[in-house]
C-alpha cells in the first residue's frame, strides 16, 4: 500500500489541478462534442470518452515504477503488488468520469440510470485498458519501441472489448434497445475478463527487466 500512497503524493505534487492536463483537455473535448453534436446523444459522448481514454491510460505511475527496482524487491504476493501499484489509476479515472459526464448529463438531460451507466462503463474501460497495458508489458517485456508497444496495446484493447460489445448487443435486444442496459451489460462483461488478464499477468513483478538501466 506504500506504493499507492507514494503515487498519490507524486500526482499531487505534479499537478496544479486534480486531473492532468491531458485529462482536462479530453474532458473538454467530450463536453464540447455534446454541445456541438447533441443529435448523437449520450452514447456518442460515451463512445468518444472511452476512445480518448486510450491515450491517457499508459501514462500512469505504474509505467515509471517498472523502471525502478523497488517494486520487484517487496516480499509480498505478486498479485497483491500488482493491484496496489495500479490502484492510483482508478481514483483519478473516477473523478475524470464525473467531470465529463455530469456536465454531459445536464446538457443532454440524462436520467440517473443513464448517468450511472456512463460512469460504470467509463470505469470498466479503465480496467480493460489497464489490463491490456499490463498484458503488453508482461508478454513482450520492456524492450519494445514506444510505437510498437502502442500498437500492440491498441490491438489487445480492442480484442478485450469484443465480449463486452457482444454483451451490449444482447442486452439492447433483450431490453427493447435500451442504451443504458447495453452499456451496463458491457461494463459487467468487461470487469471479469480484465481481472482474469491481470491474474494471468501477476508474475510480471517477480523478475525485473530493466533494459533502460
Amino acid at each position: 500500500s506504500a506504493f499507492f500512497a507514494k503515487h498519490r503524493l507524486e500526482n499531487r505534487r505534479a499537478r496544479k489541478f486534480l486531473l492532468s492536463a491531458n485529462q482536462l483537455i479530453f474532458a473538454l473535448v467530450v463536453i464540447g462534442y455534446s454541445i456541438l453534436a447533441p443529435d448523437s446523444g449520450w452514447v456518442g459522448a460515451f463512445a468518444m470518452a472511452a476512445y480518448l481514454q486510450l491515450f491517457t491510460i499508459r501514462s500512469g505511475r505504474f509505467s515509471q515504477e517498472l523502471k525502478r527496482p523497488y517494486l520487484y524487491l517487496v516480499p509480498e504476493p505478486p498479485m497483491k503488488k500488482l493491484l496496489w501499484s495500479l490502484l492510483e489509476t482508478f481514483p483519478s479515472a473516477a473523478l475524470e468520469a464525473l467531470v465529463i459526464f455530469v456536465p454531459v448529463a445536464l446538457l443532454l438531460r440524462l436520467t440517473p440510470v443513464e448517468l450511472a451507466a456512463c460512469f460504470a462503463g467509463r470505469l470498466s474501460f479503465t480496467v480493460v485498458y489497464t489490463a491490456a497495458d499490463v498484458a503488453v508489458r508482461r508478454l513482450w517485456g520492456g524492450g519494445l519501441s514506444r510505437m510498437v508497444g502502442a500498437l500492440l496495446f491498441l490491438a489487445l484493447s480492442f480484442a478485450m472489448i469484443l465480449p463486452g460489445l457482444a454483451a451490449a448487443v444482447a442486452a439492447a435486444v433483450g431490453w427493447d434497445g435500451s442504451a443504458a442496459a447495453a452499456v451496463l451489460a458491457m461494463a459487467a462483461a468487461n470487469l471479469p475478463l480484465s481481472l482474469l488478464v491481470l491474474f494471468l499477468c501477476r508474475n510480471m513483478l517477480q523478475y525485473a527487466e530493466l533494459n533502460n538501466q
